[in-house]
């Protein structure tokens, strides 16, 4: 019975280290996600910032197939 007993104490506390483990893991994916959410205060600022990145690599996009078109048409046109 003794024996039992004496498993059973060395396994609450390898169970006891484990719960350690784990609320010190789950701590620090918190302290993370507190990180996170100071950077967006609400879903509205995160919208606007997804909203106003979108329009910026449009406009890049927008700007840089322009380009290309003038360097085509000028090869076209001046090189023979």
């Amino acid at each position: 019975m003794e024996q039992r007993v004496a498993k059973l104490e060395a396994l609450a506390e390898k169970t006891g280290e484990r719960l350690n483990a784990i609320e010190n893991r789950l701590t620090s994916i918190e302290t993370k996600l507190d990180g996170f959410n100071n950077l967006f205060a609400t879903k509205a600022d995160l919208h606007k910032a997804i909203n106003d990145q979108t329009w910026k690599i449009i406009g890049a996009m927008i700007t840089l197939g322009s380009v290309l078109s003038g360097i085509v048409f000028f090869i076209a046109r001046n090189v023979r």
